[in-house]
């Protein structure tokens, strides 16, 4: 039966006290019976990698994302509150005129388009804010180990 290095997968004599090829020391836990064994262990460290960072990336930009968006909507809802408080409507931009039916939006409808948007806002900063903490917890978890 043939013994596989562990760290580079190459096959081993059954007296190898050392890897011919890489010089990895040999000992009971460092040898496998099977070839792919040995390469699937040697890939394993760097995949995990490099799947970590993407997904941190990833997160990151979901994290960006919602922040952009929660602070985008609060600007909205603050315009809205805004030109209630001050003329009581808003004029529409003319490519939602046409689509709405409406140019202005006032009254009763200018308020709850305002509270919407806050409301959004608050629910994208707060996934925001749930990631990043998920995170950090992940991470601290990791790097106690």
């Amino acid at each position: 039966m043939s013994r596989y290095c562990v760290k580079c997968g190459k096959e081993l004599r059954s007296e190898a006290v050392f890897c011919p090829h890489c010089g990895e020391r040999v000992s009971y836990t460092g040898v496998t019976n099977s070839k792919w064994e040995a390469m699937s262990e040697n890939c394993i460290g760097p995949c995990q990698m490099i799947l970590k960072i993407f997904l941190y990336l990833m997160a990151g930009g979901l994290i960006f994302v919602c922040m952009l968006s929660g602070i985008s909507a609060l600007v909205i809802g603050g315009f809205f509150f805004y030109h209630f408080a001050t003329t009581g409507y808003v004029f529409l931009p003319t490519f939602l005129a046409s689509e709405l039916g409406i140019s202005t939006l006032c009254g009763v409808p200018l308020i709850f388009a305002g509270i919407t948007v806050l409301f959004v806002a608050l629910l994208l900063i707060a996934a925001a804010v749930t990631m990043i903490r998920a995170l950090m917890a992940r991470h601290k978890k990791h790097t106690a180990v």
